[in-house]
């Protein structure tokens, strides 16, 4: 009876060392997987985060680009507005001299006139006294 118990206690030992090899084997196997789960995830989610992170590039590239030409655009206009109000000054300038110079003229055309207007007052006179 005793070998016949112990060789029911050995059976029920071995049986228990499969179902725990067998247990161990189901967690191990359950781990890889939630590590494959987890590494693909991940995985996933890297992908994920590179492509946003290489359309953020992408745009601020493009706003880069756009504000660049902005700031060209913008110096090409601002240099052309300085060149035209030099221009306009410049004229300004010239219609101020021309105006000076048609002042000065008037102001001895009426010198002359004034002179002729005297010399004739003159003229009169004299022929008033001959007369």
């Amino acid at each position: 009876r005793s070998a016949a118990l112990e060789a029911e206690f050995q059976s029920r030992v071995r049986s228990a060392e499969a179902e725990v090899q067998a247990a161990g084997a189901r967690v191990q196997e359950e781990a890889k997987a939630a590590m494959a789960r987890a590494q693909e995830e991940f995985d996933e989610r890297m992908a994920e985060m590179t492509l946003e992170c290489a359309e953020r590039a992408a745009s601020n590239l493009q706003l880069a680009e756009l504000l660049e030409s902005t700031k060209a655009d913008l110096e090409a206009r601002l240099t052309s507005a300085l060149r035209e109000h030099q221009a306009a000054a410049e004229r300004v300038q010239q219609l101020l001299q021309e105006r000076n110079d048609l002042f000065l003229q008037m102001e001895r055309e009426r010198e002359g006139f004034q002179a002729a207007q005297r010399s004739i007052e003159e003229a009169r006179a004299l022929e008033r006294e001959e007369w």
